[in-house]
């Protein structure tokens, strides 16, 4: 480093001349025999004009020169400063420096103009020269030594800059490069999650990830997850337009053309516009004629069609392909235009199916019974519509709800008012105390829950038994989400600790109140009465509730395998899977 400072050659200015080149050591010995002062200004060929006091590489012989000043009395110190002047120069001898003399402008060739000063690796600032008078040179400006440092220092600091320049450009590139494909790997990821979420059912996961992902890419992805159409659609992430956009896409495979008439067919229902219905699944039928879903949605538009021969043929082939409860109750809906003829022919077997059902599984077993009891009236089997009430009276209300169905099913089908002339028959068959029990039961079950509080308010003296009352309050409480006072119903001791309603809404009302509440009594009495199915939903909400992610997997592994559209199976699974 001092190597270095010691090879600079260095221009001093003083009293508006500019003398040198200087070495260091000659610098140094011109201000200790103050023949330059401290306050002149200096530079090399790589700075500005500075102070020589001022200059970090003259620091310590500018602190000793101050220290010599400070040394003698003011007067002296006085006289020194104005005496000391750069002219006194010329009386350097040779073996101290190399001599110089001020040479007049017009007699020299190398004294210029400022402006036109030694080529340094740029020109002399502004404010290096005077306001009023342009200052003289005094060196030797064509040193070829001081040149060639010139020129090496000019050619360095202009690879130095290439040098940053290209590393800058590199850096930016690859930042951004970075920043772009972990981004694209990210929504990679999220769409792999989102198809995954779709598979196990997890719709709602499934449809809060796509809304993460910035709008292009949503319109991007949205022909892979059309399936999840109409919840996006509620959601307000896609509008029937973006379906239209999709459908003009060259490269759509079979499925997704499908899909795209079946969501063309929901929207035509929605709007009750029969004629673009029934064009639209048409179409999908076209492509792809062995679909389920097809020909589910072909069986709904027959219903509401009144082609009932149609709907109930395809419900019962439906249900001989999968034993769900939902085409049994197409089935119902169906049976009930049928010319008698065709009901003769269907009563007995329509019946003997729906006792199988609902002797093992239990989705829409709330309405399959109501159906079973009716055909059991006109069939005139008096001991089937007895076990069939009971059972009714032993099913929690709007059960169906938590058995999933395909977004692509038409939503507003199977539901509970549509089974108005199965209800005359039962209610026809009831005693009167029996009925009021049983419009409590149709109440909650089309969700008018004010209403049947109202009814019980007028019809409860009807009812003579407690354990009756009772069970109607707890059925109106449940309803009402009143779970304390529910809790102190069950302290009266008036509830009826033989029926199975009571014991799996009170275990269901205490695992909500607190999971790790003692239900051990409510799963005991349904394991001793063979009730299979309420006992593992009661034991899969309670590890759900209270978080007990260990004992989750095995669980499912070893229970409730036969019911993966069972909504608690479908929110345990998404915790752990």
């Amino acid at each position: 480093m001092l190597d270095k400072i010691f090879e600079k050659k260095w221009l001093v200015k003083s009293e508006n001349k500019i003398l040198g080149p200087f070495h260091f050591e000659q610098i140094e010995d011109l201000l200790k025999k103050r023949q330059i002062s401290l306050i002149d200004e200096i530079r090399d060929t790589e700075t500005r004009w500075l102070y020589i006091r001022e200059n970090p590489q003259f620091k310590m012989v500018v602190e000793e020169i101050r220290k010599e000043i400070n040394s003698k009395n003011e007067n002296t110190k006085t006289h020194q400063t104005v005496s000391k002047t750069i002219t006194d120069v010329g009386q350097i001898t040779s073996a101290q420096l190399p001599q110089f003399t001020e040479v007049d402008v017009q007699e020299a060739s190398v004294i210029h103009e400022v402006r036109n000063e030694i080529n340094f690796a740029k020109k002399l600032p502004e404010e290096a020269l005077g306001t009023k008078e342009k200052a003289k040179i005094y060196g030797l400006p064509k040193d070829q030594f001081f040149q060639q440092k010139v020129d090496s220092s000019k050619r360095k600091n202009l690879i130095y800059l290439l040098i940053i320049l290209v590393l800058f450009s590199l850096a930016a590139g690859s930042f951004v490069f970075y920043q772009k494909r972990s981004v694209r790997m990210q929504e990679e990821e999220w769409m792999a999650q989102i198809k995954k979420y779709e598979f196990l059912g997890f719709n709602q996961k499934a449809v809060t990830l796509y809304s993460k992902l910035p709008d292009m890419n949503q319109k991007k992805v949205l022909p892979q997850v059309l399936a999840l159409y109409p919840v996006l659609e509620t959601e307000h992430l896609a509008q029937l337009k973006d379906i239209e956009n999709i459908s003009e896409a060259s490269d759509l495979s079979v499925e997704q053309k499908t899909t795209i008439q079946l969501i063309y067919f929901l929207a035509a229902m929605q709007n009750q516009n029969l004629a673009y219905s029934t064009e639209a699944i048409a179409k999908a039928s076209a492509l792809q004629p062995a679909s389920d879903i097809v020909l589910e949605n072909t069986a709904i538009l027959d219903l509401k069609k009144s082609n009932f021969q149609a709907s109930f043929d395809a419900y019962q082939s439906l249900y001989r392909k999968e034993k769900l409860g939902r085409y049994l109750l197409g089935s119902l809906q169906a049976f009930t235009g049928l010319v008698p003829a065709q009901k003769a022919k269907y009563l007995q077997p329509l019946s003997q199916m729906i006792e199988a059902h609902t002797s093992v599984y239990y989705d829409y077993k709330k309405e399959l019974l109501l159906g079973q009891m009716a055909l059991a009236r006109w069939n005139k089997n008096d001991l089937l519509f007895k076990v069939s009430w009971s059972q009714f009276l032993n099913t929690p209300v709007q059960l169906s709800n938590l058995f999933r169905k395909s977004l692509l099913i038409l939503s507003a089908s199977y539901q509970w008012k549509e089974l108005e002339e199965y209800k005359i028959a039962v209610r026809a068959a009831l005693t009167p105390e029996e009925v009021t029990l049983f419009e409590i039961h149709n109440y909650l079950e089309m969700s008018q829950v004010s209403a049947a509080h109202q009814y019980s308010e007028n019809n409860l003296a009807k009812i003579k038994e407690k354990a009756v009352k009772q069970q109607m309050t707890l059925l109106i409480l449940n309803s009402q989400a009143r779970r304390t006072e529910i809790l102190a119903l069950e302290k009266t001791g008036q509830l009826d600790m033989k029926s199975e309603l009571n014991h799996i809404l009170l275990a269901l009302i205490k695992i909500e109140l607190n999971p790790a509440s003692d239900i051990s009594i409510h799963i005991d009495y349904l394991k001793d009465h063979k009730l299979v199915f309420c006992q593992d939903w009661i034991t899969l909400v309670q590890l759900t509730k209270s978080k007990q992610l260990e004992k989750i997997k095995p669980f499912l592994r070893e229970h409730l395998m036969t019911v993966d559209n069972f909504a608690p199976v479908i929110e345990a699974r998404s915790l752990v899977e």
